[in-house]
């Protein structure tokens, strides 16, 4: 043993680190099977031995003789029975940089610390912390190589992107099917008319689509089981189950929505006035064109109408209908139109839910509460006193003859003690009394008391006869607060105004005085009393709530239109639909009526945790082709779908449920957060995908009465506007003709791979301690024996380069150890020799 600050002599020589070939760096970085490996496949049973199951009657056989096998070779002994790593479709082309202790470490430090930022991170797990960022960039470093490895890999299996059951080929022709009926509703011929730029116009940075009212919330919606799974699990895909649980007609019908035919539009549209009406599939159709590129091609009809709106002006609304079926359509869009029946069924629970209990945006319990809150505070806004008006005749109220009694002024100052929101109720019967700091005087005597009769002021729409404003005995006075409604507001006033500071006003408060008194002696020349704030005119209130701004934005809806509430038994269902949801938004300043749906609803609990609420789910359908790698990455289109169903719904809570194309295996419910989502959507900029629905609805706006159809080739970045037309001409384009046959598939020289996610662990990543995206480690060694069992090919040099080295902290040297290091020396070269004599033996065996 060596005590404190001592040197450590033993130190391991480094001969042979910068030799450039060996036998030792061949062992090293040798691909071939090791000695012990090809004893365990020699000693490995055969198929037929395999498959012979020995029964009870069978004698027992005897153990096979195991050869001798070096401790540092031998194969560990497996604790329990786990799934195999998947084989890969094509060979990995080298090993990994990590080595498997640290693939292993790095897997458990995932599940650690994967969701945690370094200042959420505890100082006791700052340790560990560091290692997962230190070993995360060190596997990050391979994940471009191993990606495109995937890539390779891709091409040399492109006959799986091109798997589809027979069940669900015949689904998706009958869905199809269905949807070219909905094409005939539309015109039979076009001419072009116009075609713009998908980014003309002014780009703004900060656009954004904002709510400004739930109409409607009509019909029910289903609840979902959110399960997730801990192992695959099989879905049934028969063509019989499922178009018996959804028939192909029936979803051709909830994805070919139309606003034109809608009887429940027209009635809003003329009481709301909106500049455009759309359907939640157009909006994300809009929204999903992404560049440089913009691969997505679409057709979507348009009617611009011309009608009488509010006060015989004329209103022209832009109707935009659910896009046509796609001409051109890919085996994974297919796949993906399937599976999203299947895995739908799977979830939904047998209990059904009125879409009204159902919160759809954030904080909608609170939404009406807070408008009645600001509308009783319209006028009390701004804190500054207004000279302007004549605020001497707020000291009145009415008319009423005070006894100086001491009784009847006890029960005066009862009424001090009424709570706030009975004051703010009752503000004409109120009795307020000041201390001396509120009313800037010397002494308690000066307060002062303001008596009024409400039911004389009620009755009598004139100023009061008589008013006294009296001194009442000193009594001990409470305090209330200064902001207790419009009556505390206007105290406050009446206390700017009784400063002795103000001058100013001192003669235009004897000018209103002197105006009082002739008013008094004349009743018929008396002016109508000055109104409370909650008294103001509607037109006031109006103009008062346009300016308050709801999350520093003005509104766009009028504040008497907010004030509606929408009667439910006036409009309609149609019975093969579930439920149908009508909000208001504003797009700069546009308002857009927009008719969408629910998925499904889930309960769960509200913000204080004391209640429970029920709130809209969605759940997007991913194919994923390389299940045998990991979790493929979600897509600019899949992101823009998850960021609308965001938009539409603000408190729907989102997953993404992933199903193997290959064999209809649903392996994962993966949960979209909002932290999670505000990450992934900075992939396909949202700000250009706002400015070009902003660009797009403008242009339409300007468009004269008629149908339309706006179309997009895929791979351009203009887009054109077909009106139709009654008589064929020279390059008339035929919308029945053209959705008359199948869907084609896309013409493209490239495979449809898409990159794997390396945050996202499966099964098997867990089991085998193998994070995604890296590749094999030299040996796959079980953790437990990794500290006692050195790693495949590692020489005894690296063994001993492997070794801590202690650093010297003193110069005092220990005699006894400088005599005993020669010989210790000796004794581990003569081990090593040992060792690498019996490793060339076996090898030559």
């Amino acid at each position: 043993m060596e005590a404190a600050g001592e040197l450590k002599w033993d130190i391991e020589p480094y001969n042979g680190r910068n030799c450039f070939f060996s036998r030792e760096s061949y062992e090293k970085y040798n691909l071939g099977p090791t000695p012990a490996e090809l004893l365990l496949l020699s000693n490995k049973p055969s198929s037929e031995e395999s498959e012979h199951t020995p029964s009870k009657t069978d004698p027992p056989e005897p153990f096979p003789a195991v050869p001798d096998v070096p401790a540092a070779f031998a194969a560990p002994a497996p604790t329990k029975s786990i799934p195999p790593f998947p084989e890969p479709c094509v060979p990995y082309p080298h090993f990994s940089s990590l080595s498997a202790l640290e693939q292993d470490t790095y897997v458990k430090l995932m599940i650690k610390f994967i969701n945690s930022a370094k200042h959420t991170v505890n100082v006791l797990q700052m340790k560990e912390y560091n290692h997962f960022e230190f070993l995360k960039s060190k596997a990050s470093s391979e994940h471009a190589e191993f990606q495109k490895f995937l890539q390779n890999a891709a091409r040399s299996c492109v006959e799986d992107y091109n798997v589809l059951p027979a069940d669900a080929a015949l689904y998706i022709q009958e869905m199809i099917k269905s949807c070219q009926v909905y094409v005939t509703n539309y015109p039979k011929l076009y001419a072009v008319q116009d075609i713009t730029s998908l980014l003309g116009g002014k780009f703004i940075p900060d656009l954004s689509l904002n709510l400004e009212k739930c109409l409607l919330k009509l019909g029910s919606v289903d609840f979902v089981k959110v399960r997730f799974p801990t192992e695959d699990i099989p879905l049934t895909t028969s063509y019989r189950n499922v178009s018996r649980a959804m028939p192909p007609s029936k979803k051709a019908g909830r994805i070919q929505k139309s606003v034109t035919s809608d009887s429940n539009t027209a009635k809003l549209v003329s009481k709301y006035c909106p500049q455009v009406v759309l359907t939640a599939q157009a909006l994300y159709t809009l929204l999903n064109n992404h560049g440089p590129a913009y691969t997505e091609q679409w057709e979507i009809p348009i009617r611009v109408e011309t009608s009488t709106g509010a006060g015989g002006k004329p209103l022209k609304v832009v109707y935009v209908d659910s896009p046509l079926p796609k001409k051109q359509l890919s085996t994974r869009e297919k796949s993906q139109m399937y599976h999203e029946v299947v895995l739908d069924q799977f979830m939904l629970k047998n209990s059904r839910l009125a879409l009204n209990a159902v919160f759809l945006d954030k904080k909608e319990e609170e939404w009406h509460a807070d408008r009645e809150y600001k509308d009783r505070k319209l006028a009390c806004v701004r804190k500054e006193v207004d000279f302007e008006n004549d605020v001497t005749e707020f000291e009145t109220f009415g008319s009423m003859e005070v006894d100086k009694s001491e009784g009847e002024t006890e029960k005066m100052e009862e009424t001090i003690c009424q709570e706030p929101s009975e004051v703010s109720k009752e503000p004409m019967t109120a009795v307020q009394s000041f201390t001396s700091h509120e009313s800037h005087s010397d002494s308690d005597e000066d307060r002062l008391v303001i008596a009024v009769d409400c039911q004389k002021s009620s009755d009598t729409n004139t100023m009061p006869s008589k008013s006294t404003i009296q001194s009442p005995p000193k009594r001990t006075s409470r305090r209330i607060p200064k902001d207790v409604g419009p009556l505390g507001q206007i105290l406050k006033m009446q206390a700017q105004l009784l400063k002795p500071g103000t001058k100013k006003i001192e003669p235009s408060s004897k000018v209103d005085s002197e105006r009082n008194e002739q008013q008094t002696d004349n009743p018929q020349h008396v002016q109508p009393p000055v109104g409370l704030p909650s008294e103001l005119s509607q037109e006031t209130q109006r103009k008062d709530a346009t300016n308050v701004s709801r999350g520093n934005r003005k509104l766009v809806l009028s504040n008497d239109l907010l004030q509606i509430t929408e009667d439910d038994t006036e409009y309609t269902v149609e019975a093969n639909d579930n439920n149908f949801v009508y909000k208001l938004f504003s797009l700069e300043d546009m308002l857009l009526l927009l008719q969408s749906t629910v998925h499904t609803a889930i309960t769960a609990r509200s913000s204080n945790k004391r209640t429970k609420k029920q709130t809209p789910v969605f759940v997007l359908t991913k194919m994923n082709y390389q299940y045998c790698y990991g979790v493929e990455s979600l897509t600019e289109s899949e992101i823009c779908r998850l960021w609308t169903e965001s938009l539409v719904h603000s408190n729907c809570t989102l997953f993404v449920g992933h199903v193997d194309a290959l064999t209809s295996k649903f392996f994962m419910l993966e949960e979209i957060t909002a932290n999670k989502l505000k990450e992934n959507v900075g992939i396909f900029k949202p700000a250009n995908c706002m400015n070009i629905l902003r660009h797009i609805l403008k242009w339409l706006t300007n468009v004269q009465d008629g149908s339309y159809l706006l179309s997009h080739a895929s791979n351009d970045a203009s887009v054109s506007l077909y009106k139709s037309e009654a008589d064929k001409k020279r390059g008339s384009y035929n919308l029945h003709e053209a959705h008359s046959g199948p869907p084609k598939p896309p013409v493209s020289l490239s495979v449809p791979w898409v990159p794997l996610n390396p945050n996202l662990l499966l099964s098997y990543h867990i089991q085998h301690g193998r994070p995604p995206c890296t590749f094999p480690p030299a040996l796959a060694v079980n953790p437990a024996h990794s500290k006692t069992h050195p790693p495949r090919n590692t020489t005894c040099l690296e063994k001993a380069s492997s070794q801590p080295v202690a650093t010297p902290t003193s110069t005092t040297k220990s005699p006894k150890k400088g005599r005993n290091r020669l010989p210790r020396l000796k004794a581990k070269q003569r081990q090593w020799k040992a060792e690498a004599a019996l490793l060339r033996t076996t090898e030559d065996t």
